[in-house]
């Protein structure tokens, strides 16, 4: 038996970074490794910058995800939205206007004032100072009424137990959102630890009785990473995304094959016809 922590993410909105390319910024279906490991550490106090601890604790995990019916279909304002009958997981595009210090006005503001900037009011204060504009134009995908089932597994537990970090994502140190700033979680992570055999009979396992605010599947997916011996998935499909971070603090990522498939036997049609293959 293997021992995992369980706990859900549900969200009015979410974005899961996809390479991004120029003015676009696309959402994965599903919840990416970088994006647990980020919302964990950001649950257990580690900064962003400390990109030690950041790395140490990306390489002590591994994750598995079930994503209540990945639909595929774009939304637009005021038409399906408003009306109720989007489908977990379909998306919303938005034209995105924001301002951001360069690297240049960030120096100048830490030469000023001898510290990094803190803050969006530093921020601001960095683009006065350099008459920066700092503006940025993108188009950025967001997924819609999205639910999420969550494992997560440590190599070892000499760094950190799954206890520190059950404890943490129920009184997290920093703030947590669905991949975005925007994206705040609307029902509590429910965090649980149980011991299963696999990574799929983990995230199958049914929650304590009495419950009301726990997220519901009703036609789950799940995304589990290759290589793991003990993910339970037979005879799923493969794909490769750059999704494990490889620097937190310059943004990059290396590719990670995950193995996807159907926890029920028989997938209605229409579903599957909007799953990537």
């Amino acid at each position: 038996m293997n021992r995992y922590l369980v706990f859900q993410l549900r969200g009015d909105l979410a974005s899961w970074g996809d390479v991004a390319v120029g003015e676009q910024r696309p959402s994965l279906w599903f919840p990416t490794k970088s994006a647990i490991i980020g919302l964990i550490a950001a649950a257990l106090g580690i900064e962003r910058k400390d990109e030690e601890a950041q790395m140490t604790f990306a390489q002590a995990i591994h994750y598995a995800v079930a994503v209540d019916r990945p639909e595929q279909k774009l939304v637009g304002y005021n038409n399906e939205f408003f009306k109720g009958e989007t489908y977990s997981g379909g998306y919303m595009q938005d034209y995105h206007t924001i301002q951001s210090a360069s690297e240049p006005d960030l120096r100048q503001f830490q030469k000023i004032f001898g510290r990094s900037v803190k803050s969006r009011k530093d921020q601001v204060t960095a683009l006065k100072m350099t008459r920066s504009e700092g503006t940025i134009l993108s188009y950025r995908t967001y997924r819609l009424d999205a639910a999420y089932i969550v494992a997560v597994c440590l190599k070892d537990e000499l760094t950190w137990s799954l206890e520190n970090l059950k404890s943490a994502l129920k009184e997290p140190k920093f703030h947590l959102y669905l991949g975005r700033k925007s994206c705040p979680v609307n029902l509590p992570l429910n965090p649980r630890i149980v011991s299963a055999e696999t990574f799929r009979d983990a995230i199958q396992c049914p929650p304590p009785e009495g419950r009301p605010d726990e997220v519901q599947l009703k036609f789950p997916t799940m995304v589990a990473e290759s290589g793991v011996s003990h993910n339970g998935l037979h005879g799923p499909s493969k794909e490769e995304y750059r999704i494990s971070p490889r620097s937190r603090s310059r943004w990059q990522f290396d590719p990670l094959v995950v193995e996807i498939k159907y926890l029920q036997e028989e997938p209605n049609a229409d579903l599957a016809s909007n799953i990537s293959s």
